[in-house]
């Protein structure tokens, strides 16, 4: 095993909530769990909990102080490293931790890449735009105001940062350094914690869901709203998928509102124990995303040892792979991917083997566990 360090800093923007400040969480206990002293400051506040730093996860990824994105580098003790996770404003957190070098040394910096907000202008995702890799263009199509202008802040910022980089994926690697050439990269795929939900039967009855229902399950943050998870079309697709196998059940999971309307429930954004409930309950989990890094709750999903149905975009052909531990339809191709969420549910036997062998790969390859030795090689490198 690699030897820790004594202590480290982290940042996120929210507190609690989003898939940067949950993984800078998970691996704050695992490192804790190994004696790291990690103190963790935020931009905004987003559960109650985490007001509380004294709580059962202090020091291990609670928020133990609220600072402005230009006040990062002035909380920073002297000589500890920071891993900066996200932030409201890359330009100002970056500017901010450059001027908190001394004696002309840089802070101790690692930044993980949980999207493509440090190359483009303005988007998260670019999708069908190259202008995070050639330049953002004027004016941007997507209508981000002064995006050139941005992408060249960001850049000059991260620069002067010298930060050591991190991406979940080798897809968003790939884009960083084609972007960033002459500044390191690593890949650190993301891990999660194992599933705690009940036998399937349990979690169906506390659902209201009937023993030999076809269960397909949606998860994304904003739920029918989220554009990018491909929310819009999320009804769509199950409307196809129900016509081709009637019994089938759906739940759709991070929008704003608990309803059911006939065979289809609708859930809010939930926390983890619930989720684990509801992918205790489901034989297939449905995610339609245009675009993504290295998503938790794929790995969520697979640690539940349920088989995922995805599109085979951005980094989930390194998390899924397709005929083996769930099914990816090439981009855009929405028949193809209700036919496979569809086969899916016909034919259990095979789900349920896909589906264990999602958790194994979960096993060998996206624990916590794993993610926090990856990372204590990645700090041993400063």
């Amino acid at each position: 095993m690699t030897t820790p360090p004594a202590a480290l800093h982290f940042h996120t923007l929210l507190s609690d909530r989003g898939g940067a400040t949950r993984v800078a969480r998970m691996l704050a206990r695992g490192l804790v769990r190994r004696g790291v002293v990690v103190h963790h400051t935020c931009e905004i506040l987003d559960c109650d909990a985490c007001n509380d730093a004294g709580g059962d996860d202090a020091g291990g990824g609670c928020a133990q102080g609220v600072v402005p994105a230009a006040g990062v580098g002035g909380c920073l003790l002297p000589g500890m490293p920071l891993h900066l996770h996200s932030t409201l404003d890359w330009t100002a957190c970056l500017h901010s931790v450059a001027a908190a070098g001394q004696g002309g040394q840089p802070v101790p910096l690692i930044v993980t890449v949980h999207d493509c907000s440090l190359l483009a202008g303005g988007c998260v995702y670019p999708i069908d735009c190259d202008g995070w890799g050639t330049g953002c263009p004027t004016p941007c199509p997507r209508g981000y105001p002064g995006a050139a202008s941005l992408q060249d802040s960001r850049a000059r910022a991260l620069v002067a940062a010298a930060p050591l980089l991190v991406s979940p994926s080798g897809w968003l690697a790939r884009m960083v350094r084609a972007r960033f050439p002459d500044m390191p990269c690593v890949v650190v795929p993301n891990g999660v914690e194992a599933a705690g939900g009940p036998p399937p039967h349990e979690a169906r009855a506390a659902l209201g869901i009937a023993p030999d229902a076809r269960v397909a399950i949606f998860v994304a943050h904003g739920g029918e709203q989220a554009m990018l998870k491909g929310g819009h079309r999320w009804l769509a697709l199950w409307n196809e998928v129900k016509r081709a196998v009637p019994a089938a059940v759906g739940l759709m999971v991070g929008g704003d509102v608990t309803e059911r309307d006939g065979d289809l429930l609708r859930w809010p954004y939930v926390g983890r124990a619930m989720l684990d409930t509801l992918l205790a309950a489901a034989d297939v989990f449905v995610y339609p995303t245009l675009a993504d890094n290295h998503a938790l709750v794929v790995l969520e999903a697979m640690a539940a040892g349920v088989p995922v149905c995805s599109f085979r975009v951005g980094g989930l052909p390194e998390q899924v792979e397709d005929g083996v531990t769930g099914a990816l339809a090439d981009e855009g191709d929405w028949g193809g991917l209700a036919a496979s969420v569809a086969g899916l549910l016909e034919r259990p036997r095979l789900a349920r083997t896909l589906g264990r062998a999602g958790q194994e790969a979960w096993r060998a390859r996206f624990t916590v566990d794993r993610m926090v030795e990856d990372y204590l090689k990645v700090y041993a490198r400063l």
